[in-house]
């Protein structure tokens, strides 16, 4: 059997809270090969926790790519990572998700089926703990893992793949893109923002501002605003039923 090259991308700026965390789960995904990073500068102690992760790295012999790279924008920074990267497939998780146990199993299936260039995946938000999850009706779903070669990310914020066909992954459906939710329903992202503290979501929100992001994101009819993840986060209870992750989910 073809040994599986998957190189794991993620972007982060002051992500302490949960980044160690993230990295530790990413290693212990089967045929992820190297993890490649870009950092924009993070001031919170992130940097410190990805060097001792990165000299961790040098004694177990598994490669970690970082870079630290002023954020411009979400697919620029996006794109960086990819440059890192030399497996064959890419995964593209963000430094407060992880996903449940079905997914190790799709890879070593969907990465060596030849029809087969990206997977779309449904996400849903946790809330309040690990096993809860906001039943919101919407799961979100996003291209997580596709073929590398000639794809590459545009736009600034709410981001999209194009592939070397001009295809948009996000919105195309075709035979070569999985739906994960038709073949294989118990395989989820597992959104961790909401388990954040109030003060890294305003943070969050409040640097959204100072680059510009929320006004984009409004432009393009995703309107937001600086405190909007806290206030959901506080508020989530009163607006969707608050449900328990079914074993499979897990």
């Amino acid at each position: 059997m073809s040994l599986l090259t998957i190189s794991a991308c993620i972007i982060t700026y002051n992500e302490a809270e949960m980044i160690e965390f993230i990295l530790r789960y990413i290693l212990s995904i089967p045929h992820i090969t190297e993890i490649c990073l870009i950092d924009s500068g993070s001031n919170d102690g992130t940097l410190e926790i990805l060097e001792k992760f990165s000299d961790y790295c040098k004694t177990i012999n598994f490669s970690f790519k970082m870079g630290i790279n002023p954020f411009k924008s979400f697919g620029e920074q996006r794109n960086i990572s990819l440059d890192l990267a030399s497996g064959e497939w890419i995964f593209s998780i963000d430094a407060d998700e992880t996903f449940s146990k079905g997914f190790n199993d799709i890879l070593n299936i969907e990465c060596r089926n030849p029809n087969i260039c990206a997977f779309r995946i449904p996400a849903i938000t946790l809330a309040g703990d690990e096993n809860h999850y906001i039943h919101s009706g919407n799961f979100d779903p996003h291209i997580k893992v596709w073929r590398r070669e000639g794809v590459r990310w545009v736009g600034d914020v709410h981001e999209h793949l194009i592939d070397p066909k001009g295809r948009n992954l996000h919105d195309t459906r075709a035979p070569d893109i999985i739906d994960t939710w038709n073949k294989y329903p118990n395989v989820l992202n597992k959104h961790y923002q909401l388990l954040k503290s109030n003060k890294s979501l305003i943070e969050k929100g409040k640097r959204w501002g100072e680059l510009g992001m929320i006004q984009k994101s409004a432009d393009r009819g995703i309107p937001i605003h600086e405190t909007s993840w806290s206030e959901w986060k506080d508020n989530c209870k009163n607006v969707f039923p608050i449900r328990q992750i079914p074993d499979e989910w897990k």
